[in-house]
């Protein structure tokens, strides 16, 4: 790991993330993120050369289906399955105080 990110690096990317980190947990990041950094610079030393890009991974060979509009269901059937309803609103717990 001679290419190692620095601690002062790793607290960058915490302060970015608005994590606020043991000594433990920074030790730990940093050597987690430098494994990233190093397969990051492997896979930017390989040979590409010919091969097509892609557009999405995920995306490859799926066909979507077709965005066809449908009935909405009725607000009715949903109010019975709520635990609370009362004048067309669902009624839920307070969870701001």
């Amino acid at each position: 790991m001679s290419d190692a990110i620095s601690e002062e690096e790793t607290r960058k990317v915490a302060s970015l993330a608005k994590l606020a980190l043991s000594a433990d947990e920074l030790a730990l990041y940093r050597a987690q993120l430098s494994r990233v950094l190093e397969h990051v610079r492997e896979l930017e030393s390989l040979d590409v050369e010919g091969v097509e890009e892609a557009v999405s991974a995920s995306a490859a060979g799926k066909a979507l289906r077709a965005d066809d509009p449908v009935p909405a269901a009725n607000a009715a059937d949903y109010a019975a399955l709520a635990p609370s309803f009362a004048d067309g609103h669902f009624r839920v717990p307070k969870v701001v105080e």
